[in-house]
């Protein structure tokens, strides 16, 4: 039986409500990274906004879950400025090296996961399994129940299946 992780950044919330429902799906357990900097607020936001154009890597507290110790790592970001948060970037750059397998989900106001999804394969240096890019809105009102669906039919079905960015 596969063992999953589900790894997540949400600074509005959206993305944390995707985790959750991935997570009672698969029995999988659950990290949330966190960032401090980017703490809701005005501010936070300004500050992601910097970063992110200026590509500084956020600061990030220490993960609770080990991700070499789960066969598929499932890991879930904000769209920033048509890339994954920085939070995420920091994390999977960290742990790069660790992962069995890979997948990415994304929520944001405008379709933008595959450019983020890009990011994410750099960072950690696998191509994903699966990916889902999901709506903040959809999520929010609860109408991502096909798209979250057939995101896990493909993970389910190649279960293990990363490999190396070449």
């Amino acid at each position: 039986m596969t063992k999953y992780l589900v790894t997540y950044y949400s600074r509005s919330g959206a993305t944390r409500i995707a985790a959750e429902a991935i997570a009672q799906r698969l029995g999988a357990d659950i990290d949330e990274i966190k960032a401090k900097k980017y703490d809701a607020g005005i501010m936070g936001i300004l500050t992601a906004g910097i970063d992110i154009l200026m590509k500084t890597r956020a600061e990030i507290e220490p993960a609770t879950k080990e991700p070499s110790s789960y066969d598929h790592v499932i890991i879930g970001t904000p769209v920033w400025g048509l890339t994954a948060s920085n939070p995420v970037i920091s994390y999977l750059e960290q742990h790069k090296g660790q992962f069995k397998a890979v997948s990415f989900f994304s929520c944001s106001f405008m379709m933008g996961g595959v450019y983020a999804f890009d990011t994410m394969k750099n960072a950690c240096g696998m191509s994903p399994v699966a990916t889902l890019d999901l709506g903040e809105t959809e999520v929010r009102q609860g109408n991502y129940e096909r798209h979250l669906g057939q995101f896990l039919m493909q993970l389910r079905s190649r279960a293990n299946v990363s490999a190396p960015v070449k």
